[in-house]
């Protein structure tokens, strides 16, 4: 089980990556689109800066990578096909989303508690 979590983690720092990568781009391009306010701005934050869902999802994604790896080894193939599916379609969400994150109109360095 410890290697569904590995995936998973390596899934989040994967995404992760993405995310300030292209963040930061769009920074560095001083990209007109930072200065328009989204339409979709309050879930915008609310799904990728409070929440951060697509991290959540590339996690999800990992664990199930790693938990059909060792399906493959005990030999279930289906459950490999289905998992490896789910983890495909979970990642991929991710990533597009987290493309998205300059439209919450928050910096990718700042953060924000409940507590």
């Amino acid at each position: 089980m410890d290697g569904a979590f590995a995936a998973g983690l390596a899934a989040l720092l994967g995404v992760s990556l993405v995310k300030k990568r292209h963040f930061l781009a769009i920074v560095a391009a001083a990209d007109t689109r930072l200065q328009n306010p989204d339409p979709a701005r309050d879930f915008r934050r609310w799904y990728g800066y409070r929440w951060r869902v697509d991290g959540r999802l590339a996690t999800v994604g990992g664990i199930l990578i790693g938990a059909s790896v060792m399906a493959l080894v005990v030999g279930i193939p289906p459950f490999v096909v289905v998992t490896l599916g789910i983890r495909v379609v979970l990642v991929a969400i991710a990533v597009v989303t987290c493309r998205q994150f300059w439209r919450s109109g928050e910096s990718i360095g700042s953060a924000e508690g409940f507590s």
